[in-house]
């Protein structure tokens, strides 16, 4: 996937990464395939309704039960 930037909810003043609606949208970008989130934002919002901190990238998702599990670069294990 390749995200853009871009406001994560009409209402917000701040910027965030999003996912495009279709394939066409942006080149090399895709709608999150998984989950079919429309930001990072929304990701964590799955992952915990109550979320209150800063959404991060990168991330990992527990694709199974949707949890983040790695918030920091330094965690992957690539």
């Amino acid at each position: 996937m390749k995200p853009i930037f871009e406001r994560t909810k009409e209402t917000d003043d701040h910027l965030g990464w999003v996912f495009p609606t279709t394939a066409d949208e942006e080149p090399g970008a895709e709608p999150d395939p998984f989950n079919g989130a429309k930001s990072i934002r929304e990701l964590y919002e799955i992952a915990s309704p109550n979320y209150a901190g800063k959404p991060s990238v990168p991330v990992g998702l527990n694709l199974k039960n949707a949890p983040i599990c790695v918030q920091q670069a330094q965690q992957l294990n690539i």
